[in-house]
Parts: structure tokens; sequence; C-alpha cells
């Protein structure tokens, strides 16, 4: 099959599923390129060691969250970070035959933009034949922390592939509570200038999965490797923030999501969930 017709086979099969599940193709579309970015990136046995996954995108294929994202978030453990990124750079610009390609646009330390820190890969992607004006492919973003605690450890899974029988991702994950507590991590440090609003959707989401033990483990080790004070209320703090900035971004932030709440409604689910856990931190 030509790379052309495997493209076309592709887009028609995520089609199909599109009609099926009532999912917008283009969420499928980039939720596919995603998973094949990841198969790349595990298809290494090195890699597949030293990469743990968090992030949206493990919300989405681990956890089965409603909301879809645009990149791919890991954490490099026991391993020279600069080792890793030139592996995964070259493996993400592999044939696996799937359809997908990539190439490598850039790379930029994210502790420049304003991030808690790591590093940042940008390639361009595609189904179908490489594009030659790759100015008007689709953007992705690997996203690579270092040093992270994860509690209570690194989490073995294995998921299906959206469309390819038989081709299961084999992968480490975040436990949900290490996800939960870097969410609340950046919703406290930035406060009321905080704008992202995907973090309270997230964490109304997950909240309910965690358990209470393990998660204020995982807080009050993300906050110390973090080197922030960790509220002796998170509740308090919540309470007294204002939410203005998190409300102007909800939209846009659930916009892949069916029936969302309204901010007002998902926050306050958020700070239930968090009254009623803290007590067992």
């Amino acid at each position: 099959m030509t790379t052309k017709a495997k493209g076309t086979s592709v887009r028609q099969r995520l089609i199909n599923l599109s009609v099926e599940i009532g999912v917008p193709f283009q969420n499928l579309e980039t939720a596919f390129i995603l998973e094949r970015l990841v198969a790349r990136l595990t298809a290494d046995v090195e890699l597949q060691k030293h990469l743990v996954f968090k992030g949206g995108f493990v919300g989405l294929k681990v956890y089965n969250s409603a909301r879809y994202t645009v990149d791919i978030d890991a954490l490099v453990v026991k391993a020279d970070v600069d080792s890793i990124l030139k592996s995964a750079k070259r493996f993400a610009e592999t044939d696996l035959g799937d359809g997908v390609w990539f190439r490598f646009e850039n790379q930029i330390d994210l502790a420049t933009q304003g991030e808690y820190g790591g590093i940042r890969q940008t390639y361009r992607s595609g189904i179908g034949e490489v594009l030659k004006n790759l100015n008007k492919a689709q953007v992705v973003h690997f996203d690579v922390g270092i040093g992270d605690p994860v509690t209570p450890g690194p989490m073995a899974t294995e998921t299906g592939s959206l469309i390819i029988p038989n081709s299961n991702l084999s992968w480490m994950v975040y436990p949900v509570e290490t996800i939960i507590a870097e969410k609340m991590h950046a919703l406290i440090s930035h406060g009321d200038i905080n704008s992202r609003s995907k973090d309270v959707y997230d964490l109304a989401f997950l909240l309910p999965k965690a358990e209470a033990d393990i998660l204020g483990q995982a807080l009050k080790r993300c906050f110390e490797f973090r080197e922030t004070e960790l509220p002796s209320s998170f509740a308090t703090v919540l309470n007294s923030m204002d939410t203005k900035s998190l409300e102007r971004g909800w939209i846009s932030a659930t916009a892949s999501v069916p029936d969302k709440p309204q901010f007002q409604s998902a926050f306050e689910t958020f700070l239930r969930l968090i009254i009623e856990m803290e007590s067992s931190f």
C-alpha cells in the first residue's frame, strides 16, 4: 500500500470512529497522532524504561477523561536527559508503518516560558504523505520533566490503539495521585493569575479516583521538591483565590468536552472533594 493510500485508509477509519462514538474527527485525529508518537517513544527499550508519561493524554487514555489534548508530557527517570532527548528525536521520526509521520522542529527550555521547568520538543506531524511545506503541518509538543517525585511510583499499563488492532501501548504512567499533586501545585503556585482552566476540570474529574492517604503523600513530596510551602489548609487557600483568570479560559480549555459543567460548578465540585479528602492527608 502506498503512503497516500495508507493515509486515506487511516483517515477513513478515524471518520468512521468519529461517527460511531460522536467525537469530532479533529479530536480523534490529534489523539491518534499523539498515540503514535507514544508508540515511537516506547518502541525503544531504553526510552520505555526511562520515560514516565503524565498529563492530559494519560488522563484521556488511562483514566478515561473526556478532555482531549494536543501534547505529550513525560518525566525522565534514572537517565541522562540529553541522551533521552536525542533518542526521542531519533525514534519520533521513524516509520512504524502506521500512516503517521513526525519531523523535529525545535527544542526549548520551558523555564524560559514561565513554566515550572523541563524541556519541550516541537514536532510537525501528519497522516499520509509528508507535506512539502511543513509549516502547514500539525504541531505537537513533547514536554519532558526532570526529577519530580512519583508517588507511590510509576505504573506500568497497556492501552489499546484507537483504530489499529493488536497494537497496544505498553508504557509507564503517573498514578492519579501524582497527576493531582502536580496540578494542585500549579493551581496554588500561580495563585490569582492562574489561567490553567484545564486543571480545574481535570481535578474535579480525577479526585474521585484518588486514595486520600496516597494523595496526601504525593502533595507533600511534590510541594517539597518544588520548594513551595504546603498549605495547612488547601480549602482555605482555594476559597480565597480570585478565579476570574481561570473562568475566562474555561470555554477554550474544555472545548473538547461534551456536556461540560459550568466553571463554577466544576470549581465547587473540586473544592468539595478536597475538603472531604483533606482530613485524611
